[in-house]
């Protein structure tokens, strides 16, 4: 079974990610976040697969990714 991991990236930059963080991100192979989230872990993301979520879609693209966890 997959893990999931929430995890905070500060308050908006990137100086302020911390290394677990940093860790946690390059080691996974999909990241869900708000826009604004992934901006900010910009550079952590190539090759990963990302979804992108509103306060509108965040329900949906959950459950598009849950069957995949295992």
């Amino acid at each position: 079974m997959g893990k999931v991991f929430a995890v905070g990236v500060g308050p908006g930059s990137p100086k302020y990610v911390t290394e677990i963080v940093k860790e946690i991100v390059q080691n996974c192979d999909i990241v869900i976040g708000y826009k604004y989230t992934l901006k900010t872990i910009e550079r952590l993301l190539e090759g990963k697969e990302i979804h992108e979520i509103t306060m509108n879609n965040q329900e949906e693209s959950y459950q598009e990714v849950l069957p995949r966890l295992g």
